[in-house]
Order: structure tokens, then C-alpha cells, then sequence
């Protein structure tokens, strides 16, 4: 970091003389110019002496000093002040830049930490349980003692100048909205309303092109202190999950009334408490129960679900609500941000971890992260 804001010292510097090289030349020319005024009233200063020699009026030579005096002073005082305002400006503008700069490592320090918490337990949340994105807390770390405090992330830390610090929040569940915590997962092709009109606020996460779940892939969820979870899901090709049916043998068949023999499925793998698979709550979920439903889950800490025979183009998983304290549905990643301060500058930080796959989504340079 002292290199970055020794070059950047050293470009202020340089930008500093160039501006004060174009100055010197200006002061240069408005010098010039103020002698090539001298010389053009000059002949009206002698006709006014004439003039006045003629009416007998003695006083020939104090009017012009006094003019000559007034350009020379103003012309000074114009180059003063041009100077100390461009002094000033450059100062501030070093200023700024070197707060900006100590602002992101700030950041980056709590990117850092926020990762190596979520290295040792993959749900933790910062700082406090069953955190979502519309909270505002934040544990806000000092780097001077890397003490630590409960705070407003929309409120800077009062007389405080010339130490950073960053507000650290980890979270991974989605906020309740009108009684309800939804994890929404859309594609482009996604067609039900709570992809193409969600509610204000309402955090979906969109695939683009790519299903929103691929064909034999598999997302989890932590579901614990949950009892009851609803379902909606939506296949990709319709018309090849209605003409193509396996029968009790796997071997191709006709469909029949109700589509449930489709080789288009959704699997319900529940995971205890224990760590161990629930084979009495496991479940398989056909393609005539595609619409919509209420599903009862009891002592199960996280379920993994995993489509079949054609991708889903969107999923909703719901969990309602009583309260805003209440426990709230988890989404699929878990973001880390970190917000830097120093001085006046503020720089925030944000990244996304798939929690199935423990990937973090997008380039970032890590320095002692490595998944494992």
C-alpha cells in the first residue's frame, strides 16, 4: 500500500509542476499584456497633461503612477491567488486519494476475514444469526487494536479521521417480505408472476440463458428451525417431459393420464441433524406435482434437492413467516461485504459464494483463501 501512495504522491507532484509551468507562462502573458496597456494610454496620459498644462493645473505625473501601480498590484494578487488555489486543490485532491486507497485495503482486510469465517463454518453469519440482506448491523472492526463493535452500517464511526476500519456483515438468508422469505431462482425463459413482477425489494436471483437449475444438477439449503417449506418449480421443455415416460423397468413407454411415470423429476434429499440422509422424509416429487405444494419437514438441518430428465427454468422454496424475528429462508450463496473507511472516504467490497458447489462466483484475487 506505501508504494501505491508513494506513486500516487509522485504523479500529484508531477501534475502539480505541469500546472504550475501553464501558470507561470498565463502570469507571463497577463504582464505582457498589462505593459502593452500601459503603452496604448500612454499617449492619452500625455494629451492629458497637455491638457492640463493648458488650463494651468499642476498635477501631471500622480494620475499615471497611480494606474500603473493599480495593474502591477492587481496582476500580482491575480498570480497569489491562481497559486494558492491550485496549492490547495492539489492537496486535497492527494488527500482524497490517499484516503480512498487506505478505504479499500480496509475493505479488502474485511473480505479476508469475512472468508476465513466462512472457511470454518459455512454458515456463519456476521454479525448476528439469521441475518438477512435488509439489516442493517454490522460488526465493525478497528484496525488499529482490531477491536471489534455492533453497529449501524448506514452510520460512519463519529471523530474518528485517522484510523480505518471496515463494517463486516455475512449473510446467507433472504429478508421477509409481506409475511413470506422466498428464495426465487428465474431464468430468462421463467414465466410465472414471481419472476416477471416480484415484490418490491424481493431478491431473485437470475441465471440468464442458463437454466435455473440444470438437468442430473443438484442446490442445497439449510433448513433449519423450519417445520414446513413450499414448493413451486417449473421444468424447461414441457412438451419433453409429456412424450417421454419411462416405465417400472426404466424401459421407454407410453405417458400416461397424468404424466407421473415422465422421466422429468425433482429429488427431496433431507439431511438431519446428525449429518445422516432421512430416508423416511426422502422423497421424489413427479412431474404431475410440477404446479405447487405444501411440504412438512421435521429435525432436518439442510435438503438438497436435484432435478432429473430436463432442467428446471424456475423454483421458488417459501417459508412463512409469523414475525420479523422469525426464522427466514436461506438463499443458495452467501455474501460477504465488507465497507472500508478512512478520513472521508468510504470503499465497499462484495462477494458471492455458491454454497453447493463452495465456488465463489467471479474473479477475485485471494491471498489466504483456498477452498477445500
Amino acid at each position: 500500500m506505501s508504494n501505491i501512495i508513494k506513486k500516487i504522491k509522485q504523479l500529484t507532484l508531477f501534475s502539480f509542476f505541469l500546472n504550475s509551468f501553464f501558470l507561470f507562462l498565463n502570469s507571463l502573458f497577463l504582464i505582457l499584456y498589462s505593459f502593452f496597456l500601459i503603452h496604448i494610454f500612454s499617449p492619452l496620459i500625455q494629451f492629458k497633461r497637455k491638457l492640463n498644462s493648458y488650463f494651468l493645473i499642476h498635477n501631471s505625473y500622480q494620475g499615471s503612477a497611480l494606474i500603473i501601480t493599480i495593474l502591477v498590484i492587481a496582476v500580482v494578487s491575480a498570480i497569489g491567488f491562481s497559486v494558492s488555489r491550485l496549492t490547495i486543490s492539489q492537496m486535497r485532491q492527494t488527500t482524497q486519494l490517499e484516503d480512498s486507497v487506505k478505504a479499500y485495503y480496509a475493505a479488502e482486510s474485511g473480505i479476508e476475514q469475512g472468508l476465513l469465517m466462512w472457511r470454518y463454518n459455512h454458515n456463519v453469519e456476521v454479525p448476528k444469526e439469521n441475518l438477512s440482506q435488509d439489516d442493517p448491523q454490522t460488526m465493525r472492526v478497528f484496525m488499529n487494536d482490531m477491536s471489534t463493535k455492533d453497529a449501524n452500517i448506514s452510520q460512519p464511526e463519529p471523530n474518528v479521521s485517522n484510523i480505518p476500519y471496515y463494517d463486516l456483515r455475512i449473510w446467507y438468508k433472504n429478508p421477509i417480505i409481506n409475511g413470506w422469505s422466498d428464495e426465487i431462482v428465474c431464468s430468462e425463459n421463467a414465466t410465472s408472476s414471481y419472476c416477471t413482477n416480484p415484490e418490491e425489494n424481493q431478491p431473485i436471483t437470475r441465471t440468464g440463458t442458463e437454466p435455473a437449475l440444470a438437468k442430473d444438477s443438484a442446490i442445497q439449503y439449510n433448513l433449519q428451525g423450519i417445520d414446513r417449506i413450499w414448493l413451486s418449480w417449473e421444468f424447461e421443455d414441457d412438451s419433453y417431459c409429456r412424450t417421454n415416460c419411462r416405465g417400472v423397468d426404466g424401459s421407454p413407454t407410453s405417458c400416461n393420464a397424468n404424466y407421473s411415470n415422465s422421466i422429468c423429476m425433482l429429488e427431496f434429499i433431507p439431511i438431519n441433524e446428525q449429518g445422516d440422509m432421512d430416508w423416511e422424509q426422502k422423497n421424489i416429487f413427479t412431474y404431475d406435482d410440477k404446479f405447487e405444494l405444501s411440504y412438512p419437514i421435521d429435525n432436518i438441518q439442510t435438503v438438497r434437492f436435484r432435478v432429473f430428465g430436463n432442467g428446471l427454468k424456475e423454483y421458488r422454496i417459501s417459508k412463512q413467516a409469523t414475525s420479523s424475528d422469525d426464522v427466514k429462508m436461506s438463499s443458495g450463496y452467501t455474501i460477504i461485504e465488507s465497507t472500508g473507511y478512512f478520513g472521508n472516504a468510504k470503499r465497499r467490497l462484495q462477494i458471492k459464494i455458491n454454497r453447493t458447489s463452495r465456488t465463489i462466483l467471479g474473479p477475485y484475487d485471494m491471498v489466504i483463501y483456498q477452498a477445500k
